[in-house]
């Protein structure tokens, strides 16, 4: 059975329709550090270190939600609460009730059964407390999150017949900051450029492509602390990746932009600390981007660098956990520069074999990625046949041109690349 703790917690939304006289008002009730698997008592003590039963680990304690009521000396009200049902914020549930003795007026020091109407009188200080307690039972196999319970309060005037009347949630959270991650990579990479990987592009979120082959994943990590916890992350980041052989390191660095949150679709800056918001599923994700340079005299093979999170609780200092709650995580960026051969300028090559027979291979070489067309001609311009047309990554690229219903005679192949174009002779000898 996992440790892990579940924190309950009480907001109130009060609604109240009377007379300026008469008043209600709630506090909030708490439980923290609850262990699943297991059915925890609330009883109706405030200030009390035995509130909470039974005690797994040491560290489970809680208040009691609390209604103080002012009205008229002697005014006497029906009270009667209703709890709603469990609602499951993320993905898992919670089972909770009245138990008989929830309910306890602190002036008399006695207690009631919340699901039975009880008559409560103000005392001579026009004053009356209650404290609602609360039984909850947590499934072993609950995540650490967050989950609520609704409960109704109704107060009716014996006298007036006017009407007070409370909605309070019990709401339980994650005891503890949970942290994991993904390591990042970017493959094949050419020597001679400056890449980036950014999250949340399509179709590849690396930025140039340039032989064609490069692929790339983003570092991500997963903060899991509960609905609504303000969560401090930061980042410790590197400058270089170092080379597999220790000798050689490729300079790096984090745009203002690189960290994306998968549930929002914001984006902040790793360089500086921030303060994330958990929402409503309980989790954050956030993916990691890198921008490195590649020098043209770059070793091939591979690079790692570490990159280091630090995320901090930074809610209610009275529900922080023994210690605080700080988790810290480490992920590898890992990049493997090719040995892709990329020419330094435009290159059309003789076609071999000069002449041939039936077929012969064309091979030229980009630079930089581009729109090519490589076409064939007779010696008076007449176009005999488009071999490429269309959008190519740089390297060395090869062509075959089957010329098995061509005459024999010499033909011109020409190659357009944006601005440039070159052409070479070929011959066909039947």
């Amino acid at each position: 059975m996992s440790k892990k703790a579940v924190i309950i917690g009480i907001f109130v939304f009060l609604s109240v329709t009377n007379v300026s006289s008469q008043t209600l008002t709630a506090t909030d009730g708490e439980m923290h550090y609850l262990v699943p698997g297991h059915t925890y008592t609330l009883r109706p003590i405030p200030g009390s270190d035995t509130s909470v039963n039974p005690i797994i680990t040491g560290a489970e304690w809680g208040e009691p939600m609390t209604f103080a009521l002012n009205a008229p000396a002697g005014t006497q009200f029906r009270v009667s609460f209703i709890l709603t049902g469990d609602e499951a914020i993320c993905g898992s549930s919670i089972s909770s009730s009245f138990y008989t003795n929830a309910l306890r007026w602190e002036e008399k020091d006695v207690r009631f059964d919340p699901t039975d109407a009880q008559i409560i009188t103000a005392d001579s200080n026009g004053k009356a407390t209650l404290d609602l307690g609360i039984s909850i039972t947590i499934q072993s196999n609950t995540r650490r999150h967050s989950y609520q319970a609704r409960v109704n309060c109704l107060m009716v005037s014996l006298q007036t017949g006017d009407s007070l009347a409370s909605s309070a949630g019990f709401y339980s959270d994650g005891g503890d900051l949970s942290t994991t991650a993904v390591d990042g990579d970017m493959a094949n990479l050419s020597r001679g450029y400056t890449y980036s990987l950014t999250p949340n592009t399509s179709p590849s979120p690396i930025t140039p492509l340039i032989n064609g082959h490069e692929q790339g994943r983003t570092a991500q990590l997963q903060t899991d602390v509960g609905y609504g916890t303000p969560v401090r992350v930061v980042f410790i980041l590197p400058t270089r990746l170092i080379g597999d052989d220790g000798n050689y390191s490729l300079p790096c660095g984090f745009k203002s932009d690189a960290i994306y949150v998968e549930e929002t679709g914001e984006r902040f800056d790793p360089n500086r600390p921030d303060t994330i918001m958990q929402g409503s599923g309980c989790t954050l994700t956030l993916d990691v981007g890198i921008t490195l340079s590649v020098p043209s005299d770059a070793v091939t093979g591979g690079y790692t660098a570490q990159i280091i999170l630090e995320a901090s609780y930074i809610g209610n200092s009275k529900s922080m956990p023994p210690g605080g709650m700080r988790s810290e995580m480490e992920m590898l960026i890992g990049v493997r520069v090719s040995d892709y051969d990329i020419p330094a300028s435009i290159s059309l090559l003789q076609n071999y074999p000069n002449p041939f027979n039936s077929s012969t291979t064309i091979t030229y070489g980009l630079p930089e990625p581009a729109s090519v067309t490589l076409k064939i001609f007779d010696l008076l311009g007449r176009e005999i046949t488009t071999l490429i047309h269309g959008y190519q990554y740089a390297g060395w690229h090869t062509i075959d041109w089957k010329a098995d219903e061509v005459a024999s005679g010499a033909y011109v192949y020409k190659l357009a690349a944006g601005n440039f174009t070159q052409a070479k002779k070929v011959l066909l000898v039947r």
